[in-house]
């Protein structure tokens, strides 16, 4: 009679102690093989699911998705998409540092409580932030925890 027949014909709380100690060193084993071999199965399936849906979207992208490879290996590696002209380029890159002053102007106005109007900004410098990424991701996280 194996283990698994043992457990089935003690139907009460004590099952385990009415077991030798072979008994349960091989129902530990049996428990010990069953956890490794649903575990292993379940990775399989979460392997076979990511590559599918990679599958997927890489089949997408080819047959006639949006963005082109092309443009998409661009986007990463920082260069502008051909259909933008440099003067286009230039127009949003005004519109932008405006932008920024505008809201630098807005901020300071807040902070010190006075109207935007009564603040001229002459300079922005941007200066570089020693900070390494998981320091900036802590402190973004404090930030949108107080919300």
């Amino acid at each position: 009679m194996n283990i698994m027949d043992k457990f089935k014909a003690i139907q009460t709380a004590d099952t385990f102690s009415q077991m030798t100690t072979g008994d349960k060193l091989q129902a530990t084993l049996a428990v010990i093989i069953y956890g490794m071999v649903i575990t292993f199965a379940a990775l399989l399936i979460l392997w076979f699911m990511t590559s599918l849906m990679s599958y997927i979207v890489t089949a997408l992208e080819k047959s006639g998705g949006k963005v082109k490879k092309e443009d998409l290996e661009k986007i990463k590696a920082g260069q502008p998409s051909e259909n933008r002209t440099d003067q286009s380029m230039n127009q949003s890159g005004e519109e932008n540092e405006k932008r920024l002053v505008a809201v630098i102007t807005a901020a300071i106005a807040a902070s010190l409580e006075t109207s935007s109007d009564q603040i001229v900004v002459t300079k922005i410098k941007r200066i570089s932030d020693p900070t390494p990424t998981w320091g900036v991701a802590g402190r973004q996280d404090v930030m949108h925890s107080r919300r």
